[in-house]
């Protein structure tokens, strides 16, 4: 969305193939370093705090784990 709505080439050529430019993989860059210091911590979490379903695929079933999501407010 951020490309197709808040960058343009002012050169006019075509963002077709955005995800093969250098621009993309310097924004993808900065993305990932935020959203790692962001949630380092929740990716840290213990795999463990899931529950345990089950659903059907052309009447087999198939066993799935949850995971819980814990929130807390922050001010």
């Amino acid at each position: 969305m951020i490309i197709e709505h808040c960058i343009f080439d002012s050169k006019g050529k075509s963002l077709e193939n955005y995800l093969e430019t250098p621009l993309f993989a310097h924004l993808y860059k900065l993305v990932a370093e935020w959203y790692d210091q962001r949630y380092a911590e929740a990716m840290k979490a213990d795999l463990d705090s899931s529950i345990l379903g089950v659903v059907l695929l052309y009447n087999i079933p198939f066993e799935i784990r949850v995971p819980l999501t814990f929130t807390e407010i922050e001010e």
